[in-house]
């Protein structure tokens, strides 16, 4: 699992404006919005389980599109 930034009370803590982070952070993500703590619950779920039984060697990305925007590595 690769998550990105969860926008939960943890990560809006840091900040004496969370509603300002908050917006401010969702506008980097792709999807314009951060990922819920649920998303990455569900990926976490689904590669537990035997529908995931074929998913081997690879890192399932819950990150609401910010994998797409690195660079790949080389």
């Amino acid at each position: 699992m690769t998550p990105d930034e969860v926008g939960g009370p943890r990560l809006l803590s840091k900040t004496d404006n969370p509603e300002e982070e908050r917006v401010r952070l969702a506008a980097r993500q792709p999807t314009g919005r951060l990922v819920r703590a649920e998303e990455v619950a569900a990926a976490v779920v689904y590669l537990a389980s035997p529908a995931a039984g074929a998913t081997t060697g690879t890192s399932l990305a819950a990150d609401g599109g910010m994998a797409g925007l690195r660079p790949p590595r080389t």
